[in-house]
C-alpha cells in the first residue's frame, strides 16, 4: 500500500443530536487526511453512528509577480482547486500563517567543488546560513546531510533532526575525514538515497511536521545527480510522502557554464536540458527554488525558503465515500484570482504541490 501520509478523521455523532461536527483546521496536517477520534460515551438509549471523513489538504503560497512578496488577506472565494481537471469545492480553509506545522528541514549539501563546497568552506557563507537558521521558530528542526565526490560519493547524515541551532550550524562545514567517509555509488542513487531519508522522516519520525528537503549546490550538479528519466519518479515519490523539494543553487564554475551551454543546444531541441532538475522538482512538490548570485546571498536565500512556508494558506476538499483507486497520481491545480485596491486583477504566482495519491483499497 502506498504510504501517502494519510490521516482518517472519525466523527462520532449521536443520532439524537443530529448535528455535524466540523473538522478543526488544526487537523489539516497531511497530504490526504484521515484521523481517528475517540468515540464519546453515549447513554444506553442513544445510537452512535461513526462517520469517516477523508480530505485532501494543499498548502498554497500566493505571491505577487511584480513584487515577489506573499499575498495576504485572501478568502476561499479567491481560490479554485482542480483535481484531474475536475473542480473541487473547498471544505477547509485557513489563512496564511494561522495554522503552521513545525518545519523539519533536511539540508543536503553537495560538497564537490563544482557544487557548493567552494562557498560552504567560507566562514562568511556559513555565518549567513547560521543567521537564517537562527530565525526559525523554536519548534522547527534541522538535519544536515552531505555528499562528497559527486560522481561517486554516498550521502552521509552529519547531524540528525535537532532544535539545537548550534549543532546544526556546526554540521554545515565538512568534518575531518570527509573524503575518506564517502564510499562508491552510482550518481543517480545519491539524490534518491538522500531524498529517501527525508521521505522516511516524513512517514516515521515526524508525521506531524512539514518535511522540506533543501538541496544546496548548483544547477548542473542537481541534474548530474538525477538522470532525466528519474525526475518524474522522484517527484512522484516525494509527492506521495508529502515532502517539499526546495533548492538553493549557486553559479557553476566558469568552465562548466561554457560546457553546459554548448551541450544544452541539442538537448533543448529534443525538449530536454542538462540543468533545471531543481526547478522541476520544486514545482511538482510545491517547494521553492532560489538562485543565489554570490556568497553573501546564501543566508537570504535559505531564509526565503523557510519564510515562504510560514506564509501559506491551507486548502482542503472532502473526498466522497466511494472514491478509491489503486495508487494513481491525481493531478492538482490551484488557481487564484484577486483584485487590487483599484479593482484591477492582480498578476499572481501560485506555488502548491501538483498532485496527491490515495491509498490502494
Amino acid at each position: 500500500m502506498r504510504a501517502c501520509g494519510t490521516l482518517f478523521i472519525s466523527l462520532s455523532i449521536a443520532v439524537s443530536l443530529l448535528c455535524t461536527t466540523p473538522v478543526p483546521a488544526q487537523e489539516s496536517a497531511r497530504n490526504v487526511a484521515q484521523s481517528s477520534g475517540q468515540q464519546p460515551v453515549a447513554r444506553e438509549q442513544d445510537e452512535v453512528v461513526r462517520v469517516n471523513t477523508r480530505a485532501v489538504f494543499i498548502d498554497t503560497l500566493v505571491k505577487d509577480r511584480r513584487t515577489g512578496l506573499p499575498v495576504t488577506g485572501l478568502t476561499p472565494d479567491n481560490f479554485r482547486v482542480f483535481d484531474n481537471g475536475r473542480p473541487r469545492g473547498l471544505t477547509y480553509f485557513t489563512r496564511e500563517g494561522d495554522v503552521r506545522r513545525p518545519l523539519a528541514l533536511v539540508l543536503f549539501l553537495n560538497l564537490d567543488y563544482i557544487g557548493a563546497r567552494r562557498y560552504l568552506e567560507r566562514v562568511d557563507v556559513r555565518a549567513s546560513l547560521a543567521a537564517a537558521l537562527a530565525k526559525l521558530a523554536p519548534e522547527d528542526e534541522v538535519a544536515v546531510m552531505a555528499v562528497w565526490e559527486t560522481m561517486g560519493g554516498k550521502p552521509i547524515m552529519i547531524s540528525g533532526l535537532t532544535r539545537d541551532r548550534a549543532k546544526a550550524i556546526a554540521a554545515l562545514g565538512p568534518p575531518p575525514g570527509a573524503a575518506e567517509a564517502s564510499g562508491a555509488g552510482r550518481a543517480v542513487d545519491v539524490m534518491n538515497e538522500a531524498a529517501q531519508t527525508a521521505i522516511d522522516i516524513a512517514r516515521r519520525e515526524r508525521p506531524g511536521s512539514q518535511v522540506v528537503f533543501v538541496y544546496i549546490s548548483d544547477g548542473f550538479a542537481t541534474n548530474d545527480l538525477l538522470e532525466f528519466s528519474g525526475r518524474e519518479k522522484l517527484a512522484a515519490t516525494l509527492i506521495e510522502a508529502n515532502v517539499n523539494f526546495s533548492a538553493l543553487t549557486c553559479d557553476m564554475l566558469k568552465g562548466m557554464r561554457v560546457a553546459t551551454a554548448i551541450g544544452n543546444v541539442p538537448l533543448r531541441i529534443l525538449g530536454a536540458s542538462m540543468t533545471g532538475a531543481e526547478q522541476y522538482l520544486a514545482k511538482q512538490t510545491g517547494g521553492v527554488a532560489v538562485k543565489v548570485d554570490g556568497p553573501e546571498e546564501f543566508g537570504a536565500g535559505l531564509q526565503r525558503i523557510t519564510s515562504d512556508f510560514a506564509s501559506r494558506y491551507s486548502l482542503g476538499f472532502t473526498l466522497g465515500e466511494n472514491e478509491r483507486d489503486a495508487g494513481r497520481l491525481h493531478k492538482l491545480e490551484v488557481k487564484v484570482k484577486a483584485r487590487d485596491a483599484r479593482g484591477k486583477e492582480r498578476k499572481l504566482a501560485v506555488i502548491a504541490r501538483r498532485g496527491y495519491y490515495l491509498p490502494k483499497p
